[in-house]
């Protein structure tokens, strides 16, 4: 019985050794492509029987590599997971469109959760669901390698101890991945001409994207979330240039310190499910607090919303939140006000604050500290920003 053949296409080769070296343990044959064109041409010399696709690739993006996979008769029924961001919604519509079999966020994925879903995607026959192909086609003779021993250690015992060793080199390699990560911010405020900021906010991302995919394989599941929010507003700021402003700037800064302060804890409860926090956002725009709205939800933060400051006093009495957005301009009492009434509660006197401001001047960031706010985003804001914002303050928080 020949092994299953599988090509893993990431330009990480760091991350995507680590997939190899799994898969090959539990049986699997498996060659690895950096880019898109290296991929087209091993499927060329032969037959593979999975692919392994991240969307996040130089040169031929994996959307556009999906569709020329696609367009050739003998690929077009060929299982093809992709890893993406979970940020990055577009992106995963566009690859299911582009005929994705499965569509995996980077940051919630451990090596053996993969190979939990490609067995599935293998044994299931989903090729089957791709664009073009054949009813029933492939479902026949799938013969996947179980789980076996290795050096005679049980199969649970042996992926335990993957695990441990993932985590160790983990431990060694994100300090230098966020000191890099910290020159590169350096590098970016630094330059003037834009496309050098362009390519500094481009090794950032791709710095951010690393720190996403190898905290997700070791189930540090705060930075993973954290890396991924921040790489999905790189990307956006990278694309769209105007809005790279003083306020998602200081968010970026922001955002590498928490990274900083959440691998410097790494090993103790990162481990852990986090508790689903609750936040309460206060403003009197229907628009507004429907976008901070969006941008929670990306971030799958629960979200109570009001536009009523007055009601907002009187639910911040009887209930605890984990993080505040306050907006400045509303009718009385407004938003400085609400900040210092909240801070004599007992149940919201730590709470993190942020104000939600069209004046970000030096007068109305004086007022808003005076008031007991923590930070403050200027409008118009980018919704990634905000998702970005709100993790920084939580896990700070905590």
């Amino acid at each position: 019985m020949n092994a299953k053949r599988i090509l893993i296409v990431d330009d990480d080769q760091v991350i995507a050794n680590i997939y190899q070296n799994k898969f090959q343990i539990e049986g699997y044959q498996v060659e690895l492509a950096g880019d898109g064109d290296s991929a087209l041409e091993m499927l060329r010399k032969g037959p593979v029987d999975l692919v392994l696709l991240d969307l996040s690739l130089p040169g031929m993006d994996g959307v556009e590599l999906l569709k020329r996979i696609r367009s050739r008769p003998e690929t077009q029924a060929l299982p093809v997971i992709v890893f993406s961001n979970a940020y990055l919604t577009s992106l995963m519509q566009a690859a299911l469109k582009a005929g994705a079999t499965k569509c995996l966020a980077k940051a919630g994925c451990k090596p053996r959760d993969v190979l939990e879903v490609v067995r599935k995607v293998l044994t299931a026959g989903e090729v089957g669901k791709t664009p073009g192909a054949a009813p029933g086609a492939a479902q026949a003779a799938v013969h996947l390698p179980a789980p076996t021993a290795v050096g005679g250690v049980s199969p649970v015992q042996a992926d335990m101890d993957f695990q441990t060793k993932l985590i160790e080199a983990f431990l060694t390699s994100a300090p230098v991945t966020l000191a890099a990560l910290r020159n590169r911010y350096q590098a970016f405020l630094k330059y003037e001409p834009e496309n050098l900021r362009l390519a500094e906010l481009n090794e950032l991302c791709r710095l951010t994207r690393s720190l996403t995919g190898a905290a997700g394989l070791v189930g540090f599941r705060k930075i993973a979330q954290m890396a991924s929010a921040l790489e999905a507003l790189l990307r956006e700021l990278h694309a769209k240039p105007a809005n790279i402003t003083a306020s998602t700037v200081r968010t970026i800064s922001h955002a590498v310190d928490t990274l900083a302060l959440l691998v410097a804890d790494a090993g103790g409860a990162q481990t852990e499910v986090p508790t689903s926090p609750m936040i309460l956002v206060v403003d009197d725009e229907s628009i507004s607090r429907e976008m901070i709205f969006s941008a929670l939800k990306r971030a799958d933060l629960r979200t109570l919303s009001l536009d009523n400051s007055t009601l907002a006093l009187q639910v911040l009495e009887q209930n605890r939140f984990d993080l505040i957005f306050l907006d400045v301009e509303m009718p009385k009492p407004d938003g400085i006000e609400v900040c210092e009434r909240l801070r004599k509660m007992p149940s919201n006197r730590t709470t993190p604050v942020v104000f939600v401001t069209a004046n970000s001047d030096f007068g109305s960031r004086a007022r808003s500290s005076l008031s007991g706010g923590n930070d403050f985003i200027a409008k118009p804001f980018v919704l990634l920003e905000l998702a970005v914002k709100a993790l920084t303050w939580l896990f700070k928080h905590e």
